[in-house]
């Protein structure tokens, strides 16, 4: 039998949100919040600088292993826009995101807005202002990575897979796994997050200015020998927000 003074098990992340949405929903008056990077002057230069070589070597890699006619100009406006669009859409369950998006973070996106309407709440997201951008990676990975990323396949599957292709080595050759090219880019600006209950009221307006890091993909490549070409002409997908 548990004693007196035994002390009450903590509650679980996913219930605290839940009881956090459940406050929201009953609020009638308005919460504001503003979350921002730490920012100190020094180690900032030192990491801007940083990412400013990472940017022009994953550019001078990208132009001659890759696409002779890359401008990382042009793909950085592309990034902005796709980041603009998929958090202005996050929550609009009318849209869908998949074109630009991989399965799992449409998922994270979609499991995120039905939490708020099983609360009573509506969610709104908007980028007000994206102050730059910038490159600070650049690599290629094999397609099986990529569809972890889309949810088509499971670590656990694709181990399952490699066993057996060890066994069916001697009587069929399997095709190689393609390749992808992945770059990864910083953002910088500001998001706003409204929080609507069923009554109507705006029970949170939040502002983010935290820094993010996307990692956009597209592939499948052409074969490493055919390797670089003077125009890929394969669209871009959002295969990770962090």
């Amino acid at each position: 039998r548990e004693g007196p003074g035994k002390e009450r098990e903590a509650a679980s992340p996913l219930s605290q949100y839940q009881e956090e949405l459940l406050k929201l929903r009953g609020m009638s008056h308005t919460q504001t919040q503003h979350m921002e990077d730490t920012y100190i002057p020094v180690l900032a230069e030192l990491k801007a600088g940083l990412r400013s070589v990472m940017g022009y070597m994953g550019s001078a890699f990208i132009r001659n292993s890759v696409e002779r006619d890359w401008d990382e100009e042009e793909f950085l406006e592309g990034a902005e826009d796709a980041y603009a669009t998929v958090l202005s859409l996050a929550g609009d369950k009318d849209c869908d995101l998949s074109p630009m998006a991989s399965k799992q973070i449409v998922h994270a996106l979609q499991a995120t807005r039905e939490e708020y309407e099983k609360n009573g709440l509506s969610m709104q997201m908007q980028v007000e202002e994206v102050e730059g951008s910038e490159i600070q990676g650049v690599f290629v990975v094999q397609e099986s990575m990529i569809e972890e990323a889309e949810g088509n396949k499971s670590p656990e599957a694709a181990e399952g897979e490699d066993a057996r292709g060890g066994a069916e080595e001697q009587s069929e050759v399997e095709s190689p796994d393609p390749f992808w090219l992945v770059v990864e880019v910083k953002f910088r600006g500001t998001m706003r997050s409204i929080l609507t209950n069923d009554a109507g009221n705006v029970v949170l307006n939040a502002t983010d200015s935290r820094a993010q890091t996307w990692k956009f993909a597209r592939g499948p490549l052409p074969p490493l020998d055919d390797l670089p070409v003077r125009v890929l002409d394969v669209p871009w997908k959002v295969v990770d927000i962090g």
